[in-house]
C-alpha cells in the first residue's frame, strides 16, 4: 500500500515526491525478498516507476546468525544487499553488510550506486565504535561514491550535520579535497533531476568553492 500510494504521489507531485525509502529494523524484520514481488509488479516496461533508496545492510551481525524470525521468509536480512543491487536502488542506507561481500562492492562501483554514509549514528549505536575504522572510508578509497549522512540527529539530540564531516575529516586523514569530492557526491547522488543537478553543482555550489578558495589562499 505504501509503494502503491507513493508512487501515486511521484507522478502527482515528481520534484515533492521524489522516490520510495524503506527504512526499518532489519534484523527483526521481513527481507527485501519478501516484498519482491511488489516491487515488480509496479515496473512499467521493466523500468522502475520510482525511484528507490532502500536502507540495506544495517548490521554488524555475522551472516550465519542472521536467520529469519518469520517462517513465511526463511531469508536472512542481510541478503538484502543483492535485492537493493538487482532493483536498482539509487541510493542504499548504510550498507555496512556490503563490506563482507568483494563482488557486490565491485557492483556498487560499476553501477555507481551511493551508499549513505552515517558515522554519528553508527557510533552512537555501537556498531562503529572506532571511526578510524569505519567502512564507508574503505568504500571511498574503492571508489564507491558515498555520501556523508546525519541519520536521524533529532533522534540522537543534535540538529547540525558538521558533526559527521568533522568525524569524517579527523579519523579518516582526509584533505581538502577529499572533503570537495564528498560535497559534491551529495549533489551528484541526490534526488534533483538533472537539469537541477547541473544547476547546483556548476552555478551554485562550484562558484561558491572557487570563492572559498580564493579568498582563504
Amino acid at each position: 500500500k505504501d509503494l502503491k500510494l507513493s508512487i501515486k504521489l511521484h507522478k502527482q507531485y515528481p520534484r515533492h515526491v521524489i522516490g520510495f525509502d524503506t527504512a526499518y529494523y532489519e534484523e527483526d524484520g521481513y527481507s527485501t525478498l519478501y516484498y519482491l514481488t511488489q516491487h515488480l509488479s509496479q515496473q512499467e516496461n521493466g523500468y522502475q516507476t520510482i525511484p528507490l533508496y532502500l536502507h540495506t545492510g544495517e548490521t554488524s551481525w555475522p551472516d550465519d546468525l542472521m536467520t529469519s524470525s518469520f517462517e513465511d521468509n526463511p531469508v536472512p536480512t542481510l541478503e538484502n544487499t543483492y535485492e537493493s543491487i538487482l532493483l536498482n536502488s539509487r541510493r542504499i542506507g548504510h550498507g555496512k553488510g556490503f563490506i563482507k561481500k568483494p563482488y557486490l562492492l565491485q557492483k556498487l562501483k560499476e553501477r555507481r550506486i551511493a551508499v549513505e554514509i552515517c558515522l554519528t549514528s553508527n557510533q552512537i549505536l555501537g556498531m562503529e565504535p572506532d571511526l578510524r575504522n569505519h567502512y564507508g572510508q574503505i568504500m571511498y578509497k574503492m571508489g564507491i561514491p558515498i555520501v556523508l549522512s546525519p541519520d536521524d540527529p533529532g533522534t540522537f539530540g543534535y540538529d547540525s550535520h558538521t558533526i559527521d564531516w568533522y568525524s569524517a575529516f579527523m579519523s579518516w586523514g582526509l584533505n581538502l579535497g577529499d572533503l570537495k569530492q564528498l560535497a559534491l557526491n551529495s549533489l551528484t547522488y541526490s534526488g534533483m533531476t538533472r537539469d537541477e543537478r547541473e544547476t547546483a553543482i556548476n552555478k551554485k555550489w562550484l562558484p561558491s568553492w572557487d570563492l572559498y578558495i580564493k579568498n582563504t589562499a
